[in-house]
């Protein structure tokens, strides 16, 4: 294959580009027979949520490990991160990001908040961000250690971690995964609002809810592969099927008459419907 293309920026590529992935390929096995990733490219931009969709094995997480330098591409035309490149210059690209893998990697003699203080003075930013970031994710600012911690808040915190920094890219491997729907809204709408700040956020899940949710644009793999790509209306457009929703009227009360049947109002059905979907419902009846 054709040696990858390095460096930052060219005068083709979007001012806004985060991340660059051009051909992207992982291989496994002593044969090299088993494609994890293959000939992936996308290109994320500033101030975006871009979600990865798809089953366990669908080559989210290897993506992302590579992308974080967990793991050693086989292969690739291009691949940067805030314009470095993951192969030569990944003490670049680590300056540029925070992370939460997949499994939560933490100190268990550390407090919550001294994991939060901690990664805050290595990314040099105030350490009352630390404070207020665990008052978001519902975490305890005791001394209690992390050993002590439920499985739901030690995944908090190990996103807590990747946020706390300020950095220009997140990448947050599954950041849901074991939360109670309460505190996943809440993970959710603190997503939003990091965003919100300019931020460019990458996750990976297998929950349609979440990336439908949170996506400002979305990514299907499958066996390595992105099968389709797009915002969620666009997607939905695409390949959806939409919702049929059957009403029945009513006889009318007092009537002594079975085929009596209160009017249809057509427009306020309509209404009813469009607040429920974007403007999109169409209707179709029988008088």
């Amino acid at each position: 294959p054709a040696p990858p293309r390095r460096g930052g920026a060219t005068n083709d590529d979007d001012p806004r580009a985060r991340v660059i992935i051009e051909g992207l390929v992982k291989y496994f096995g002593s044969q090299r027979d088993v494609a994890a990733v293959d000939g992936l490219s996308l290109t994320i931009t500033q101030g975006e949520i871009f979600a990865l969709l798809g089953h366990n094995g669908a080559g989210k997480t290897t993506t992302i490990s590579i992308l974080i330098g967990m793991l050693a591409a086989t292969d690739y035309r291009r691949c940067t991160v805030a314009g470095h490149d993951v192969r030569t210059d990944m003490d670049g690209v680590r300056r540029a990001i925070g992370c939460c893998p997949q499994f939560d990697i933490l100190f268990e003699d550390l407090s919550g908040l001294q994991h939060m203080q901690l990664y805050a003075a290595v990314k040099g930013v105030r350490a009352t961000r630390a404070e207020e970031l665990l008052t978001r994710l519902t975490l305890p600012l005791t001394n209690a250690p992390a050993s002590t911690y439920s499985g739901g808040m030690k995944r908090r915190l190990s996103v807590g971690t990747a946020l706390v920094g300020g950095c220009e890219v997140v990448f947050l491997d599954e950041p849901s995964s074991g939360l109670d729907p309460v505190s996943r809204r809440k993970l959710w709408q603190l997503l939003k609002d990091e965003r919100a700040s300019g931020r460019t956020i990458v996750l990976t899940t297998h929950f349609m809810e979440e990336a439908d949710y949170l996506g400002d644009r979305i990514a299907i793999m499958a066996h390595g592969r992105v099968v389709c790509q797009g915002t969620t209306a666009q997607l939905k457009q695409q390949h959806g099927v939409g919702y049929y929703l059957t009403l029945t009227r009513q006889q009318q009360q007092g009537d002594d008459s079975k085929d009596a049947v209160r009017p249809l109002d057509v427009a306020g059905v309509l209404e009813l419907c469009n607040e429920f979907c974007d403007g999109e419902a169409r209707l179709h009846h029988e008088t």
